[in-house]
């Protein structure tokens, strides 16, 4: 059975329902992962003719030798977790969708185990992976009004997912009328940087719409939370050159 249901976040979810003949037997040892590409676990397979997935050697910092050792086949992101319900919000090539426990996730062999306020745990070919909450839990359930208001983020809280246009630059400026709008930080100066912006730059137009146009700037400042990559516009020394944000952005890591 498949549910569909559409968040206020502009999320489209889904949840597939496990076929019971694909249960997985939970083993004792379990792994826990850091980050997203660190989906690594030791395979602790009873029959050796069952290893499908990448293996590799590594050693431990006393020079202790690890054989069959085992990757997921795809990367996944932890978006949100609800104990309550007994669900979880997964991100996997820009897909996202939410699994009921017991689910097989993103048509892989990979069942949906256990969980917490910010741990989900998958089972992969007799191996547990444990994957902590990628950023701020998208499906908390604490009230309205205990939420920070977006404006108000500091850097920290903002971590690799800008809200607003506001956490990657500063658009005061543009409550002025001026010829050129000079780029200079927002709340997060790493994202200014990743960006691939620079002090000075003249900004002309982000995501196409003409930074004139303030109304349309105020009413993109508002989607940034639903958006993938931010495309900015810019004249730095007489050039014109055209910039990405990806959202979110893989170089940096999210600080609780």
């Amino acid at each position: 059975m498949i549910i569909v249901v559409t968040t206020t976040l502009g999320y489209v979810m889904y949840s597939l329902k496990a076929s019971p003949e694909k249960a997985v037997d939970i083993p004792e040892n379990t792994h826990k992962l850091n980050h997203k590409n660190d989906t690594i676990g030791t395979s602790i397979f009873t029959d050796e003719g069952n290893k499908i997935a990448e293996q590799v050697a590594t050693t431990k910092n006393d020079g202790t030798l690890l054989k069959d050792r085992i990757i997921l086949p795809i990367d996944i992101l932890v978006l949100g977790t609800d104990v309550n319900k007994n669900i979880a919000l997964l991100e996997s090539k820009s897909e996202v969708i939410t699994y009921q426990l017991g689910d097989f996730v993103f048509h892989q062999p990979i069942k949906f185990t256990q969980l917490s306020d910010t741990v989900v745990s998958l089972v992969f070919n007799n191996t547990v992976f444990e994957l902590p909450l990628y950023d701020a839990n998208l499906l908390s359930t604490k009230n309205e009004k205990d939420k920070i208001p977006f404006s108000q983020m500091t850097s920290e809280q903002i971590g690799t997912r800008p809200k607003l246009l506001e956490h990657i630059i500063d658009l005061t400026p543009l409550q002025t009328p001026m010829e050129d709008f000079h780029a200079s930080p927002g709340k997060s100066y790493k994202l200014f940087t990743q960006a691939g912006l620079q002090e000075g730059d003249v900004i002309k137009r982000i995501n196409n719409i003409n930074v004139n146009e303030q109304a349309n700037i105020k009413a993109l400042s508002e989607q940034v939370h639903h958006l993938d990559s931010i495309k900015f516009e810019v004249q730095r020394n007489g050039k014109l050159a055209t910039l990405y944000l990806d959202i979110p952005s893989e170089d940096l890591t999210f600080s609780n």
